[in-house]
């Protein structure tokens, strides 16, 4: 497993790998917290540690994965070295 740092952006916001975790108030008083991928909300939940959980795997699953060029997983490409075997 992977170490992830985060870094406290503000007192209502930590970051890591264009994660955040912000936390706000309901109108109950009680705090909420969400996760969010660049701008994008992914999940709010009561508890931050799973959002830390869910924030770990999406980090993991995406330092895994390494595209060509054209956006295709490497383990789909086609490693046939022979024309005639490729084209089909």
């Amino acid at each position: 497993m992977m170490q992830i740092k985060w870094k406290k952006i503000s007192q209502y916001c930590i970051e890591s790998n264009n994660l955040y975790i912000s936390r706000y108030k309901i109108a109950s008083g009680a705090n909420r917290y969400a996760l969010w991928h660049n701008t994008k909300l992914l999940k709010i939940d009561d508890n931050p540690q799973e959002l830390k959980n869910e924030a770990m795997a999406i980090i993991e699953r995406e330092s895994g994965q390494s595209d060509d060029l054209f956006g295709k997983s490497a383990e789909r490409r086609q490693t046939s070295s022979s024309y005639d075997q490729r084209k089909g």
